[in-house]
């Protein structure tokens, strides 16, 4: 739960400038961010199953801080 709990604050920041690249009509910036978090957890999750939820929601943290990452990079 506190993985999850810190994982707000990256998730959060990421959905703040999906919504305002989708004001903007950004749309190619909202598929990428959201292709590039949906694969790294996919990824992830896939890799560190054996290893159980700890790893997952990591993965999780992980994806959506690489998110911010894109989003810093692409603004």
């Amino acid at each position: 739960l506190y993985i999850l709990a810190f994982a707000a604050i990256p998730y959060t920041f990421n959905q703040i400038y999906i919504a305002l690249f989708n004001l903007q009509k950004k749309v190619g910036k909202v598929v990428l961010v959201n292709f590039v978090v949906a694969l790294i957890t996919i990824i992830g999750s896939v890799t560190f199953i054996s290893y159980g939820l700890n790893a997952i929601g990591l993965s999780w943290v992980v994806a959506n801080f690489a998110g911010m990452v894109l989003i810093g990079i692409t603004k």
